[in-house]
């Protein structure tokens, strides 16, 4: 079955005008397919989300934007639908059968130059391989680095990850204020305004990150929006946490937020599994 799959993939990458894709925004996983029928000389269609999001130009292929988020339900289908519809109609298809006396369409043949010229270069084996050999050299300095001095960042970091499972505990809201607009009617460009003050007990202000996290209307689970609450200047064990973050959503949605540990050596939020949900 796999060598099936891969068999007709590469007929359809050769032989294809037109490569359409339309998934929901922050739903692609990245589009590899487009990026191989750019290779073989298509143009290509998509929604900007994956790879397209980054890739697309304008005479180089063709984008169904998004103005605004229009949130759960069937609006957000309808409205791609009707852009995309309109793309085909106006744009794609007179690009494609608007010919010169020799039958060539120019137009089109000028976008799949400019395709194969600057989209092309950026997405090949060249970046992920330089992307590669950044990350091993990253690690390869932070193993130096934990190393150094007989291990003394090492040790200075077991020793404060024993301190935040010990004291974590400790830590509490004293007070919370949350933005006074109607959820219901939010919409993109808003801003979400609250603030929070947080009792560190033995801790540091700076050993913990705040954030918001946004979730549609019946998840609880999935986060499309999330934001970084800064610091207020002060001291003492008891400081305070803001943020202003603009919405890029339109209509309801929940929120909620937690606190976890940070340390510049904390590379992952697993490996110190704590976390205070507000």
């Amino acid at each position: 079955m796999e060598n099936y799959d891969m068999e007709t993939a590469q007929l359809l990458v050769q032989g294809v005008d037109l490569w359409l894709n339309t998934p929901r925004v922050q739903e692609e996983a990245c589009g590899t397919s487009g990026m191989k029928v750019i290779l073989n000389g298509a143009l290509h269609c998509s929604t900007l989300d994956g790879w397209w999001a980054e890739a697309y130009q304008e005479d180089a292929g063709w984008a169904i934007s998004q103005d605004e988020r229009l949130g759960p339900g069937n609006w957000q289908e309808q409205q791609d639908a009707d852009k995309l519809y309109k793309l085909l109609e106006q744009q794609i298809i007179p690009a494609f059968f608007d010919r010169n006396n020799l039958n060539m369409p120019e137009k089109w043949l000028r976008m799949i130059r400019k395709s194969m010229t600057t989209v092309l270069p950026a997405f090949n084996m060249k970046r992920p391989a330089a992307a590669y050999a950044e990350q091993y050299e990253h690690l390869a300095k932070r193993t130096a680095d934990l190393s150094n001095n007989k291990y003394a960042l090492l040790n200075d970091f077991v020793r404060w990850k024993q301190m935040m499972r010990t004291s974590w505990n400790e830590l509490h809201v004293f007070s919370l204020h949350l933005p006074d607009f109607n959820n219901e009617g939010c919409k993109v460009g808003d801003i979400f305004a609250a603030n929070l003050e947080i009792y560190l007990g033995a801790l540091n202000a700076d050993d913990i990150t705040v954030e918001a996290l946004f979730t549609r209307p019946g998840s609880t689970e999935e986060y499309f929006l999330t934001g970084t609450f800064m610091l207020e200047p002060g001291k003492g064990n008891r400081r305070l946490f803001s943020i202003a973050l603009p919405l890029q959503h339109t209509g309801a949605s929940g929120y909620t937020f937690r606190v976890r540990p940070k340390h510049p050596q904390l590379l992952r939020s697993r490996d110190l599994p704590l976390v205070m949900w507000i």
